[in-house]
């Protein structure tokens, strides 16, 4: 029987607190400047996104964030779907360069696995290179684009064209360096706050505490739910857990323990704030499950990773 101490939910829900707050400031500067919004808006708008991954399957939060945001701003749904898409790329970068040096400094571990992270460190180059391309060469991107098209059907060229349109339109931003510095700054200070997190919930239990151990956990999660699943990544999220701590040769029973107290405790904060953001908006649960007929991205695929 493994014995929790439940002292470190405090430190833990304000470190959970501040990472969306970070998230929800990122956001900020993903958004055409024209369009007005508060703070409040954005991180209501992240949190209603967040319960929706959480109670709905196939990661439905990425549709249900910028339809929450436009409920209560003047941003469409397509600028705020395409906003999420370059966060996505964002993080990915970020995950995937983290996961590189974590890997790289563990003792014992295969030759495939190593072989592993190079190619995941040159994914999260190359992704950074597409954005900065994308930015500021976008006529050769263009170029490059429309011969790819070309190579679809017909059925799919279309959509493929709006999406590039849609994705490059959400680049403009980023050519304003403020903005380009403040997202890189956030972006670092997001993964750090999820970090320092995962390092918190290690003192509930009987544990190493090892910051390599909160790291690589915390980034084998964000790459185990990036992909659509069951609501609220359960299953998901604990299997991720138990690689993690397999790496460490720690016992299994407490990978068990730990992935089910720590998610749950992200489960309780989300639903309450979601559904206290929810009534604020005099939204129900049902009506976030079937977007408007006329949201242009509703069959579109979300750019995974959270």
């Amino acid at each position: 029987m493994v014995e929790a101490n439940y002292w470190p939910i405090i430190p833990a829900l304000g470190l959970l607190i501040v990472h969306f707050l970070l998230r929800a400031w990122r956001w900020k500067y993903l958004l055409p400047s024209h369009h007005i919004v508060t703070f409040r808006s954005l991180f209501d708008a992240l949190m209603i996104g967040t319960l929706a991954n959480f109670l709905l399957p196939l990661r439905a939060g990425e549709f249900v964030r910028p339809y929450a945001l436009q409920k209560m701003t003047q941003v469409p749904f397509v600028t705020g779907f395409t906003s999420l898409i370059t966060e996505r790329f964002f993080d990915l970068a970020f995950v995937l360069a983290t996961f590189m040096l974590v890997v790289a400094t563990l003792p014992g571990i295969p030759d495939w696995v190593y072989s592993g992270v190079w190619v995941f460190g040159g994914i999260s180059v190359l992704t950074l290179l597409v954005i900065l391309t994308c930015c500021f060469l976008p006529a050769l991107v263009r170029k490059i684009n429309s011969w790819f098209a070309s190579l679809l059907p017909e059925s799919l060229r279309a959509r493929e064209q709006r999406l590039f349109g849609d994705f490059m339109h959400s680049l403009i931003v980023l050519r304003n360096p403020r903005n380009s510095a403040m997202v890189l700054l956030l972006s670092a200070a997001v993964w750090i706050s999820n970090f320092a997190l995962f390092y918190v919930f290690l003192f509930m239990f009987d544990l190493p505490i090892s910051f390599s151990l909160a790291v690589t956990t915390a980034v084998i999660v964000a790459l185990a739910v990036a992909a659509p699943s069951a609501p609220g990544f359960l299953g998901v999220y604990q299997t991720a857990c138990l690689v993690a701590f397999a790496l460490f040769s720690l016992d299994r029973e407490v990978a068990i323990a730990y992935s089910v107290v720590t998610h749950l405790l992200q489960y309780i904060l989300f639903i309450a704030y979601g559904f206290f953001a929810l009534s604020r908006l005099g939204l129900r649960l049902s009506q976030l499950q079937t977007l408007p007929e006329d949201e242009p991205l509703k069959k579109s695929s979300p750019v995974p990773v959270d």
